[in-house]
């Protein structure tokens, strides 16, 4: 059994069909009729997005990511003004 668009009953072979949320729920659409019906797609994450979600974060990570800030780089600009500082 082939699934087809919730809207025009395009068969999923012909055109390719995303998960969108309807007001009857989550429905396969082709994304014409997506388009059209300005209905949001589903999106599935991304392997790098799964990894990433695995590693724990710092709490100097998140107090960062919560900051705006880009942790990294904040260590570099701190560990300079400390260097600075000393001489």
């Amino acid at each position: 059994m082939t699934s087809e668009c919730f809207i025009c009953n395009v068969s999923g072979e012909k055109k390719r069909l995303f998960n969108a949320i309807t007001d009857e729920g989550v429905q396969e659409v082709c994304e014409q009729c997506a388009l059209d019906e300005h209905l949001p797609l589903v999106r599935r994450p991304t392997t790098f997005q799964l990894k990433q979600a695995e590693r724990p974060q710092t709490v100097y990570e998140r107090l960062s990511k919560q900051a705006g800030i880009d942790p990294v780089q904040h260590r570099k600009t701190k560990k300079h003004q400390r260097e600075k500082d000393r001489n």
